[in-house]
């Protein structure tokens, strides 16, 4: 008789969860987990998280600067089998949080990670001036300025822009954007935002 593997709520397997370093280096992080949280909203555009972990080795002193260093990571769930639901990507580490001793030469302290393309856009003043209709320059931005692979889902809007970028980043450009669309039947309700099926420039009713 074969023994079943009791799968509790909220139980996850960890592929891989590596710290990529300036120089090429990957240190694996797996051992140390203690939590890993993700942040998807509506009204933020990028994905953000905190992997919280037992540092046995000292990992500060292995880390560069912020926002030198990446987060990878690929977690599945083990009563899904779709492979689309699994949580992977990489990701910018921006902040490291203040270590805290629990026990004999044993520290908790967390990172605090985002998604690669907000690094674009925080250093991309885009001027240039931009025309057709709010999804198509949506998805031109995404994919010229933004540098991403990811998909982008966007809704159809009616309305035909002509305006000028006066050196706003991409997503001042995804906030002006929203508040000039319109779907057919009269929703503007737009708003940009990403989540695990990449970025969406989507109504709120949708």
């Amino acid at each position: 008789m074969t023994e079943e593997q009791v799968v509790q709520a909220g139980t996850y397997n960890l592929k891989y969860v590596d710290i990529l370093k300036a120089n090429g280096e990957a240190v694996d992080l797996r051992e140390q987990i203690d939590s890993i949280t993700i942040y998807e909203d509506i009204y933020s555009p990028f994905i953000t998280g905190k992997l919280t972990f037992r540092d046995t080795f000292d990992l500060p002193s292995l880390l560069g600067r912020a926002g030198r260093d990446l987060l990878r990571f690929h977690i599945t769930n083990p009563i899904v089998t779709n492979t689309n639901n699994d949580l992977k990507g990489t990701f910018l580490v921006y902040k490291a949080g203040e270590r805290e001793l629990v026990r004999d030469r044993t520290q908790m302290y967390n990172l605090y990670f985002i998604s690669v393309e907000a690094l674009y856009d925080i250093n991309t003043q885009i001027s240039k001036k931009f025309s057709g209709s709010s999804d198509e320059i949506t998805k031109k931005i995404c994919q010229t300025y933004l540098s991403t692979t990811k998909n982008v889902i966007a809704d159809q809007s009616v309305e035909n822009l002509r305006y000028v970028s006066n050196f706003w980043s991409p997503t001042k450009n995804f906030e002006f954007l929203s508040q000039h669309s319109r779907t057919a039947s009269g929703d503007t309700s737009f708003l940009f935002f990403e989540n695990r099926d990449g970025f969406t420039f989507r109504t709120i009713s949708e």
